[in-house]
């Protein structure tokens, strides 16, 4: 009976290692993405095709297409925005 090999397992941690910096920028944009999709859902009035709950369940089940799939697909142009109160009005 051979022995574990354990030159491969120190040969894929080295791999995990050097993909490491690139694996933690992808999950930031990742989480990044997720959280402007659901902000832009909770803030608008009603998204298209779905309804709010389903999208938000596609946006945080599935990862990275879900927030994609909203901003293409799902976006409402109509968001309330609070910024246009400040606005002075013409005399």
């Amino acid at each position: 009976m051979e022995g574990f090999d354990f030159g491969a397992l120190d040969s894929t941690m080295e791999t995990l290692m050097r993909m490491l910096p690139l694996l933690i920028i992808f999950s930031v944009l990742e989480l990044g993405l997720m959280i402007a999709a659901l902000v832009h859902l909770i803030r608008s009035q009603q998204p298209k095709y779905l309804s709010k709950a389903i999208w938000a369940i596609i946006i945080i089940l599935v990862n990275l297409i879900g927030p994609v799939l909203y901003f293409v697909l799902g976006r409402n142009e109509n968001v309330d925005d609070d910024d246009d109160d400040d606005e002075i009005p013409d005399s």
